[in-house]
C-alpha cells in the first residue's frame, strides 16, 4: 500500500512539472519576420486579423495598412505583454494552454490541438497620423503584435556618365569623356558602351555613325573611362548619345543613357591640351596647352586661362602667368596668322579624386571663347612603390635632344628586391644613353632597347623610404604628340607600378 501511494505521488508530481513547462514555453516572446505581399496577392492569413482597409484582392497582415507600398519592406512583429495575463500565447487569437489536472495525467493540450477562433473579420480602428497605435486585444486577453518597419538597403546600378565642353570650334578635335562605374555588389560581364554620333559630328578617319567599346568584366566598385575625340563638321549644336548595353536582362532593361551636346562656332583658334590620365597622390602632373591662330587675320588681346579642381594645385608655371581665384592666366597679346604659343602647368596631386578636371580657355577681342578639358584620376598609393615619369625638355624639335626622368620611391615597410625597370617609348624618340642612381650613388646598370622598349638590368634592392632615379637622353626623330610609359616590378608588388608622360615634338 505504501509503495502504491509513493508511485501515485510521483505520477502527480511529473504531471505538474510537464504542465508548468508547457506554460513557461508559451510565455517566451518570439520575433517573426513577414514580407508584405504585392497588391492582388492571393496569400491567406489566419482569420480574425484581416484589415478591410487594405486594397487589392488579398488580405494583408494586421498593421500593414500603414506600411509603405515598397515590396522590399520587412515587418518585424513582436508580441506585446499585457498586465495580468500570464502565461501569454505566442499565437494571436489563441488561448493559453491549460492543464487538465491530475485526472488526465497532468498533460496539457498541444497548441496544434486547439480549435481556431470563429471566422469573421474584426473591425480594426485606423491609426491617426502622429498618434501611437492602440493595442486592441484578441480573444484570451492577448494584445496584437507591434509592427516595426525596416527598409532593405537598395542595390546599386551600373552608372554611365559622359561630359564635354560647352563650346568648341568647327574642324577642331573635341574630347568627350565617358565613365562607366559598377555600383552593384556583383561583378558585371559582357558590357558594351554604344556611341551614336549626331549630324555634324565625325570620328576622324571613319564614316561610321555608331562607335562601341566593350568591357569583358567590371568588378564591384570598379570604373572604366574613355576619352573620345570627335570633329565638328559645321556650325551649330551637335549631340552625341551614349548608351550602355548588357547581356544581363535585369540590367539591360534600364539601359542607362547620356546625351551630350556641344555648340560649334567658326574656328578662330586651334586649342589643344596634353597631360596624363592618372597619377598617385603625392606626385606631380604636367599639362601642356598649345594655342595657334589658323586664320588669315591677326588676333588681338589674346587671353589664355587654365583652371582646375581643388584636388590639384599649380606649383610650376610658364613665365608670365598670373594666379587668381579663377585659375592661372597668360596675356598673350596678339597672335599673327599661323603663329602658335604654348604654356605648361605642373600640378601637385594632393588628394584622391576620381575626376580632377583641368580646363583651358582661350579668348580674344571679337572672338568667342573656346575651351578644352582633360580629366585626371588621382589614386591613393595602393602599393609599396610610387613611380613617376617626367619630360624635362618640352617641346622638342625634330633633330634635337631631350631628357626623360623617372623616380621610384619605396613607401612600404619592407625592402623591395629584384626591381625590374622598363620604359615603353614611341618610335618617334630614339634612346641615346641612360643612367640610374640609388640615393646619391650611380649604379653600374646596363640597358637594352628592343621593339620600342627600354629594359634595365635587375636592381638588387631598394630599402624603405629610399628613392631610385634615372635619366634617359633621347633624340626627336619625327614630329607628333607622343606618350611614354614607365613600369616597375619588384618582390613587393605583383602588378607593375606605372606612370605615363606626354612629349610634344614639332617639325624643324
Amino acid at each position: 500500500m505504501h509503495c502504491r501511494l509513493v508511485a501515485i505521488c510521483r505520477l502527480v508530481s511529473c504531471g505538474l512539472l510537464v504542465s508548468l513547462a508547457g506554460c513557461a514555453g508559451l510565455t517566451r516572446q518570439q520575433q517573426q519576420t513577414f514580407r508584405i505581399p504585392a497588391p492582388n496577392s492571393q496569400r491567406e492569413y489566419p482569420p480574425g486579423i484581416v484589415d478591410r482597409g487594405s486594397s487589392g484582392g488579398g488580405s494583408a497582415p494586421l498593421g500593414a495598412q500603414s506600411a509603405p507600398t515598397d515590396p522590399a519592406t520587412v515587418l518585424r512583429i513582436e508580441p506585446r505583454k499585457t498586465e495580468g495575463q500570464n502565461p501569454q500565447s505566442a499565437l494571436p487569437g489563441r488561448t493559453p494552454v491549460e492543464s487538465d489536472g491530475p485526472g488526465s495525467g497532468g498533460v496539457g493540450k498541444s497548441p496544434l490541438d486547439l480549435e481556431p477562433p470563429e471566422r469573421g473579420a474584426r473591425e480594426v480602428p485606423r491609426q491617426t497620423p502622429g498618434e501611437p497605435a492602440a493595442a486592441p486585444e484578441t480573444e484570451g486577453g492577448l494584445s496584437l503584435p507591434e509592427v516595426e518597419f525596416e527598409a532593405l538597403v537598395p542595390q546599386g546600378e551600373l552608372e554611365l556618365e559622359a561630359s564635354s565642353v560647352e563650346q568648341s570650334a568647327v574642324g577642331q578635335l573635341t574630347t568627350f569623356h565617358v565613365l562607366l562605374r559598377n555600383a552593384t555588389p556583383q561583378p558585371a560581364e559582357n558590357l558594351k558602351v554604344l556611341c551614336k554620333l549626331g549630324e555634324g559630328l565625325r570620328f576622324p578617319g571613319s564614316e561610321e555613325r555608331e562607335l562601341e567599346a566593350g568591357v569583358a568584366r567590371l568588378e564591384p566598385g570598379e570604373t572604366k573611362e574613355w576619352d573620345l575625340s570627335l570633329l565638328g563638321t559645321r556650325k551649330g549644336e551637335h549631340c552625341c548619345r551614349f548608351e550602355l548595353l548588357s547581356d544581363d536582362q535585369s540590367r539591360s532593361a534600364r539601359r542607362p543613357e547620356q546625351r551630350v551636346c556641344v555648340k560649334f562656332v567658326e574656328r578662330q583658334f586651334s586649342l589643344e591640351m596634353m597631360g596624363p590620365r592618372q597619377r598617385p597622390v603625392g606626385t606631380q602632373a604636367e599639362f601642356l596647352v598649345l594655342v595657334r591662330n589658323p586664320g588669315s587675320k591677326t588676333l588681338q588681346d589674346v587671353i589664355l586661362r587654365v583652371s582646375s579642381d581643388k584636388a590639384i594645385t599649380p606649383q610650376a608655371l610658364t613665365e608670365g602667368a598670373h594666379q587668381g581665384n579663377d585659375g592661372v592666366t597668360w596675356d598673350l597679346g596678339s597672335l599673327e596668322p599661323g603663329e602658335s604659343r604654348q604654356v605648361q602647368v605642373e600640378f601637385a596631386c594632393e588628394r584622391e579624386a576620381q575626376r580632377a578636371v583641368v580646363r583651358a580657355e582661350i579668348e580674344a577681342e571679337g572672338v568667342a571663347l573656346q575651351a578644352e578639358e582633360r580629366v585626371l584620376r588621382i589614386d591613393a598609393a595602393t602599393g609599396p612603390l610610387v613611380v613617376e615619369l617626367r619630360d624635362q625638355s618640352e617641346p622638342l624639335v625634330v633633330g634635337n635632344r631631350g631628357q626623360l626622368e623617372f623616380s621610384v620611391k619605396n613607401v612600404g615597410l619592407e625592402t623591395a628586391r629584384r626591381l625590374a625597370v622598363g620604359l615603353k617609348l614611341p618610335r618617334e624618340l630614339g634612346v641615346l644613353s641612360a643612367r640610374v642612381k640609388r640615393g646619391g650613388t650611380e649604379l653600374s646598370t646596363n640597358f637594352s632597347v628592343r621593339d620600342e622598349r627600354v629594359e634595365f638590368d635587375l636592381i638588387d634592392e631598394l630599402e624603405p623610404d629610399h628613392v631610385l632615379t634615372g635619366v634617359l637622353e633621347v633624340e626627336a626623330l619625327d614630329p607628333g604628340r607622343l606618350e611614354s610609359w614607365l613600369d616597375v616590378r619588384s618582390s613587393l608588388n605583383r602588378q607593375p607600378a606605372t606612370s605615363g608622360e606626354w612629349t610634344l615634338v614639332e617639325p624643324r
